[in-house]
């Protein structure tokens, strides 16, 4: 199976790439943050547009060799006075031709409002909605975005365990499909929108206040919502190989980071805590209760066939306190 991973700007990222490049679908990387902010951003090291350039045409040189697809995140949820404004639109356009010259492939896209316009500036350009913009859960909604010609679609996580609906979007809408596969928020997240829109500004968090109020402290209240959270352990990705793009997250991760988790899930096999793979390292986090989850316990308890029968009713079901 091939994975899509982050571009963390690192020295040693290239051989990661030539070591992986068999396993390696797409390597995605956002758009210079002094132009649009979505905080997975090449930052303190890069700082002017030329350096931004410099990187990224070489990552871009580097993929094509080894045809591996790059994708280009313009993923804000807010432009400021920006917004669907013609000026920054053009500027837009003008910032990702150099990339495309070089065989830029895909653009991931928050403003849904402009697919036709790369369309027409880039024939050959891949489409991708963004999880901010507007997840997939059925398949009415891949049919809408099917017709306002997005190429892959990004399901929502909130159905990473059902299976037989992600199949069913593929089989009726006929596009390519994407899913995280380490997602560290749980399903119907009610922070998710403010996370985004703090991701956006690159507001500098409180974390005393992050911590308290984020869906953490729902975990805290209730530890059995920790299994509302839909990462897709690396032995259960057999039930995901009609999936075209399985996107791993790293949020700006080392390299030995990405490493590690490639050769996990490369080897659908991991015999320690599942919190070490998730994108938020939770065991990081303070004053946070769940410390050691047994990946193997998990395997051994049937995780993933409860995961499908799911009642989504943690304040009565105490079935997942086997779990812990």
């Amino acid at each position: 199976m091939k994975f899509s991973i982050w571009y963390n700007e690192e020295n040693d990222f290239f051989e990661l790439v030539k070591k992986y490049r068999n396993n390696i679908s797409t390597i995605y990387f956002p758009m210079f943050h002094h132009i649009t902010w979505s905080w997975r951003s090449i930052t303190e090291r890069t700082k002017t547009l030329k350096e931004y350039y410099d990187k990224v045409i070489k990552l871009i040189i580097i993929c094509k060799s080894y045809w591996i697809e790059t994708d280009l995140l313009l993923n804000s949820v807010c432009d400021w006075e920006n917004t669907w404004n013609k000026d920054f639109i053009d500027k837009i356009i003008k910032l990702v031709k150099p990339l495309y010259s070089y065989w830029l492939t895909t653009v991931t896209l928050t403003d849904l409002s402009i697919v036709n316009r790369f369309k027409y500036e880039f024939p050959n350009i891949i489409i991708c909605n963004s999880l901010n913009a507007f997840w997939v859960e059925s398949v009415e909604e891949s049919l809408i975005l099917k017709n306002i010609w997005v190429d892959i679609l990004t399901i929502d996580s909130n159905i990473n365990y059902n299976v037989s609906l992600i199949r069913k979007i593929k089989e009726k809408s006929k596009l390519k499909i994407k899913i995280l596969i380490n997602n560290s928020c749980m399903s119907m997240c009610p922070f998710d929108k403010q996370h985004a829109n703090l991701a956006t500004h690159f507001c500098e968090p409180d974390w005393r206040i992050w911590e308290k109020w984020a869906c953490w402290k729902i975990f805290r209240y209730n530890r059995r919502k920790f299994f509302r959270v839909p990462f897709i352990r690396p032995e259960d990705l057999k039930n995901y190989e009609f999936v075209d793009y399985l996107k791993i997250s790293t949020r700006d991760r080392e390299t030995h980071f990405i490493d590690k988790l490639l050769n996990i899930y490369i080897s659908e096999n991991y015999d320690w805590n599942i919190l070490d793979i998730l994108e938020v390292a939770f065991s990081d986090i303070s004053n946070n209760k769940i410390k050691y989850i047994d990946n193997k316990k998990l395997w051994k308890l049937g995780f993933f066939e409860d995961m499908l029968k799911c009642p989504k009713d943690c304040d009565t079901c105490t079935n997942c306190d086997k779990f812990f």
